[in-house]
């Protein structure tokens, strides 16, 4: 039996995503189903008869972006293919859409909650990507709760991202100059507006935690490696992954099903971004639907950037980070060559590869790069993850 699974185009080469997928790969294998990727695809170009010839219509749908998937929806509606959306809310007016969804909702109001106990009055909403079906959430979520708290309209203390998280901060930083307007606190989108976030306020001078608490959704390696590590809401892609699976298996055996909802817990992870304080956490989620124009979180050179990075920690075995550690402590290459047994070639051979997966020139650059990012015992750290992670993940 084959699972078939198609991505949001915007969506498809994140971090998240692959996770997702490999969640899926992983699953698949555990039930000896075959995989296919319709990576390039588009709904309208294909022969929905002949991929699924006899077999049920029944497709994996991953994606984000609420103003992609309603096209989607209609389409394969029309085609009679029944859907399993993951990391997505299906729009108001679509029916019979199974759901794998995390609970952005509650996770949302925990962290309200955690930092509301941790004595902050004044907390934002940072960096929402109104095209993102999560985000909504959130939204939603930060809305109902100020109302309920203290009965104002936090319009103003929510940040939205048109696809430029320098013009986000700009409007951030114009709130922080009146004290009258001023935030202690931020929860941000994800790790990337996080990251993003701190860097700004570097720049201006304002430290993180000391005079602002943030949080975040994603813990990434990156969330852990920064030279702050962020306090973040990890979101087990891989689960979602896993439980798309499950939920394709169920229905397949149970025909008379419409459609299944499946909610992924979330677990908060306390680090320096919050003053490494103790946690309170709780779980639900809730459901939300409006339009909203098209665009693309992805399409802003700051997110590419800190994408890149997340993508060359993860891509990078012990041994090119062993390799890094050395180039951040300025070890000759003699040296480095024989404390980890390697030939001068083979190591010149491994940074020559390094730099061409970010796409830069030179070693000097790629250290300047990463330097921006992370220390050297953030890099010891990443190693260590390195040799305790399975390593039996699918990348594309």
């Amino acid at each position: 039996m084959n699972i078939y699974v198609m991505m949001d185009p915007d969506y498809k080469d994140t971090y998240w995503c692959r996770q997702t997928v490999n969640g899926i790969l992983e699953e698949t294998s555990k039930k000896k189903y075959g995989c296919i990727l319709l990576q390039d695809e588009q709904p309208e170009t294909i022969d929905w008869d002949q991929l699924f010839d006899n077999d049920k219509r029944l497709l994996i749908v991953v994606g984000t972006s609420v103003a992609w998937i309603p096209g989607v929806l209609s389409h394969l509606q029309k085609n009679k293919v029944q859907v399993i959306l993951v990391s997505l809310q299906p729009p108001t007016g679509f029916t019979g859409v199974s759901t794998i969804l995390m609970d952005h909702v509650d996770t949302t109001r925990s962290l309200l909650y955690y930092l509301s106990g941790l004595g902050k009055k004044r907390i934002a909403l940072y960096g929402i990507n109104p095209n993102s079906s999560a985000d909504e959430l959130k939204v939603d979520c930060f809305r109902s709760f100020l109302q309920e708290s203290t009965g104002e309209d936090c319009t103003e203390r929510i940040f939205y991202n048109y696809a430029s998280l320098s013009d986000c901060y700009r409007q951030f930083a114009l709130k922080q100059k009146h004290q009258d307007l001023s935030f202690d606190a931020a929860i941000c989108a994800n790790d990337v507006v996080a990251i993003s976030l701190i860097r700004h306020l570097e720049k201006d001078g304002h430290r993180v935690p000391e005079d602002l608490y943030l949080v975040s959704f994603g813990d990434t390696l990156m969330a852990r490696l920064f030279s702050t590590p962020l306090t973040t809401v990890s979101l087990n892609h891989l689960e979602l992954g896993h439980q798309a699976v499950s939920a394709f298996s169920y229905l397949m055996k149970n025909p008379t099903v419409i459609s299944v909802s499946i909610k992924v817990e979330c677990k908060l992870h306390i680090r320096a971004s919050s003053g490494s304080c103790p946690e309170n956490f709780a779980y639900a989620v809730t459901t939300h639907g409006r339009s909203v124009p098209q665009i693309d979180f992805y399409d802003d050179d700051e997110v590419q950037e800190a994408l890149s990075v997340e993508n060359f920690i993860n891509r990078c075995d012990e041994l090119d980070l062993q390799i890094l550690d050395g180039l951040f402590k300025h070890t000759k290459y003699s040296q480095l060559s024989e404390a980890l047994y390697l030939a001068d070639n083979a190591l010149k051979y491994r940074i020559r590869r390094m730099v061409s997966w970010l796409h830069l020139r030179s070693r000097p650059e790629l250290v300047a790069l990463l330097s921006s990012y992370l220390s050297e015992a953030s890099l010891q750290e990443a190693g260590v993850i390195k040799a305790e992670a399975d390593t039996g993940h699918v990348h594309f």
